[in-house]
């Protein structure tokens, strides 16, 4: 289709515009018989030229084609090997995700360890306190329930009867206890003397025991 349109050209330029007529008229043959000299040039020119056209048209097809797929031929090849380094780029950046990820995901779970365990030990130390304060707590009722004892059982001693400073404890007919070996005794024991100054006089044993005393073995 392009060689066509160029021998129309060429010879609308030739029969219609007179170009190489004129120029050869002009500036070639100006003496006699100059426009027969000038035609027959003209004509020989186009020949020509319509001849080199002629010749060189298919060896510039079969250069296009050859150049066409050798192109082809680089650009498939050039794209092949683009396309397996983009693979192998991607294999990588895969593989490095991969491996980000595992890391990401081990901090994580050390992370939740760590929170957990420091959880655990916030409650165990909670514990631990609520433990203490309870023990305290009771240790102070035990202290106050002690004190009270000793105070009535040193109301009850300043009323006790003296007997010059000796005391059966076989005869008191009630609990006594002796404040200096916190030992008490029940009436029907085997009785035994003491000071008098020591004796402890408590209602019930549980209220000797609570006191801090224990009874006698005989």
């Amino acid at each position: 289709m392009k060689n066509i349109v160029v021998k129309v050209v060429m010879w609308i330029l030739f029969w219609w515009y007179l170009i190489p007529y004129y120029l050869f008229k002009k500036y070639v043959f100006r003496k006699a018989n100059s426009t027969l000299y000038s035609a027959l040039s003209t004509i020989t020119v186009l020949f020509v030229l319509l001849f080199t056209l002629a010749i060189n048209t298919p060896t510039d097809t079969t250069s296009k084609k050859e150049d066409s797929v050798t192109t082809h031929v680089v650009t498939k090849k050039v794209g092949s090997e683009k396309l397996k380094k983009s693979k192998a780029k991607q294999k990588i950046l895969a593989a490095q995700k991969s491996e980000k990820q595992k890391e990401y995901n081990k901090l994580k779970d050390e992370l939740e360890d760590k929170k957990q365990e420091q959880e655990d030990k916030q409650e165990k130390q909670r514990q631990q306190a609520a433990q203490k304060q309870e023990q305290e707590k009771a240790a102070q009722k035990q202290a106050a329930k002690q004190k009270e004892a000793e105070k009535r059982a040193q109301a009850q001693s300043h009323q006790a009867p003296k007997n010059n400073g000796d005391l059966n404890t076989a005869s008191t007919g009630t609990i006594v206890g002796n404040s200096r070996s916190h030992i008490y005794h029940v009436p029907g024991q085997a009785g035994y003397r003491m000071n008098s100054a020591n004796a402890v006089y408590f209602n019930s044993e549980q209220e000797a025991i609570n006191a801090g005393y224990r009874k006698a073995k005989r």
